[in-house]
């Protein structure tokens, strides 16, 4: 029988309960304990408090050898053994034997118990690990948004359409379906901060930005700052038909918003105007022609009197150094 002590040096816990028969000799066990070395119960015949020992003399047990298993000097449980048959079973060869085998067991308990303090530490260590790894991984996901996102506006950036619109032009080129861009900026912006000033201004931007992103709902479609009162959007999978009534929608949204504007000449409140075009890319054709010729519908739209749209019907190339009709104003 194995067994272990809760503590070192410390006699374990009385084997039995008020009224019932007792689990260990626990006389025996502690006398072993605090000497610390082997005992059998011919060695303690003699010993009234072992003779009367309520195991004993319950289990009339013949013979009985306990064994300390020390390491290091401590104390990690003992090694009990019976026999109910025979007196003076253990003789001193078996009390050798026994000895060197308590000495191998104390090992191997100091050893298990070293292994799963050990395991614990690798787990606990590892978990910590794993937060921290989580951890960073959110801190990377968030830097990677923030990257891609305006801090005034919270709608995608200039860097993040430019990505979004290589990915989805090369797409669009290898299914041939049509891919449709609009640009469009705030009619008079520039009077607007004038007259209102700038933190009105900021505040126009983001509700604008996000009327734009309310109309634009399917899950592939993009709506980004391109710079200071310009917005750009992409439509996957939209041909004429369908850009038509998102502009529209768009157009409805901004007015909807009812912002005053009374620098503005064209209406008494926020407009903005659009350019847009849509086409089913091939083999070369360029996106740079694509934005640029979404850029000269916006402004055609502007020179017509703001506040409207209009789509190309045809894609013009852009030429190296080549700006706009008359440049651009607000």
């Amino acid at each position: 029988m194995l067994g272990h002590t809760p503590r070192e040096k410390t006699p374990p816990e009385p084997g039995a309960r008020a009224g019932r028969e007792p689990a260990l000799p626990t006389n025996f066990l502690n006398y072993c304990a605090r000497t610390g070395k082997s005992v059998t119960r011919s060695s303690v015949t003699g010993r009234e408090i072992f003779n009367n020992d309520g195991y004993f003399v319950s289990k009339a047990t013949k013979s009985a050898m306990a064994l300390p298993l020390i390491h290091s000097g401590s104390l990690k449980g003992m090694l009990y053994l019976e026999n109910d048959l025979v007196e003076e079973a253990f003789t001193p060869r078996h009390q050798q034997v026994l000895g060197l085998l308590s000495s191998q067991i104390a090992i191997s308990i100091e050893n298990a118990k070293f292994y799963k303090e050990l395991e614990q530490m690798v787990a606990h260590r590892t978990a910590e690990l794993l937060s921290v790894n989580q951890q960073l991984q959110d801190a990377n996901a968030q830097l990677e948004r923030l990257s891609n996102i305006d801090g005034l506006t919270g709608i995608f950036n200039r860097r993040s359409l430019d990505d979004f619109a290589e990915r989805e032009w090369k797409r669009h080129q290898r299914q041939g379906s049509p891919f449709s861009l609009i640009m469009c900026d705030i009619d008079f912006f520039k009077r607007f901060n004038d007259a209102y000033g700038h933190i009105q201004g900021d505040q126009c931007l983001r509700r604008v930005a996000q009327a734009l992103e309310q109309a634009v709902q399917r899950p592939g479609d993009f709506v980004a700052r391109y710079g200071g009162e310009e917005f750009a959007i992409i439509l996957p999978e939209t041909d004429l038909p369908g850009l038509t009534s998102i502009l529209e929608k768009l157009r409805a949204g901004i007015l909807a918003l009812a912002i005053p504007h009374a620098a503005s000449q064209a209406g008494s409140q926020v407009s903005l105007s659009f350019g847009a075009c849509s086409i089913r890319p091939a083999g070369g054709q360029r996106l740079e022609d694509t934005f640029f010729t979404a850029d000269r519908a916006l402004y055609a739209a502007k020179a017509q009197g703001r506040n409207r749209y209009v789509i190309a019907r045809e894609i013009v190339a852009c030429v190296l150094g080549q700006g706009e009709p008359g440049g651009r104003t607000s």
